[in-house]
């Protein structure tokens, strides 16, 4: 069963231009994100965002549901909340998670995530 969820990596304010789609893991993103963590590069969103990607492959097995999307064409060009931006760029399901690679803080947004425990708070901050 479906459980869709949009990955992306900032640092600070400036977003990687890349984001990671993931059809069925939903309900796991924040393990595999605390799982790539030591592998990311602290305040390199770029370099993160590719580690990420790299955990998520090794993750899902076969060759569907794990695709690289393009932030700047892709998607619409806010992706702030106040703007309705994360509901318009949401997958549905477990929504929009966005991890900070200089604070280790991961958001999530418009999906059933929104309202986990761990939501607004640090799962692991990269090593220096």
């Amino acid at each position: 069963m479906p459980d869709p969820v949009l990955l992306l990596v900032k640092n600070g304010d400036a977003y990687c231009k890349v984001g990671c789609f993931m059809a069925y893991m939903g309900a796991a993103v924040l393990d595999v994100i605390d799982s790539a963590v030591p592998r990311m590069h602290f305040g390199e969103a770029w370099s993160s965002m590719a580690r990420l990607i790299g955990t998520c492959h090794d993750i899902v097995g076969g060759n569907k549901g794990l695709n690289v999307v393009n932030i700047e064409t892709d998607l619409p060009p806010s992706h702030h909340k106040e703007d309705g931006g994360w509901e318009l760029i949401s997958y549905g399901g477990a929504g929009v998670v966005v991890y900070d690679c200089t604070t280790g803080v991961v958001e999530c947004h418009a999906g059933y995530l929104e309202k986990h425990k761990d939501n607004g708070t640090c799962i692991g901050v990269p090593n220096k």
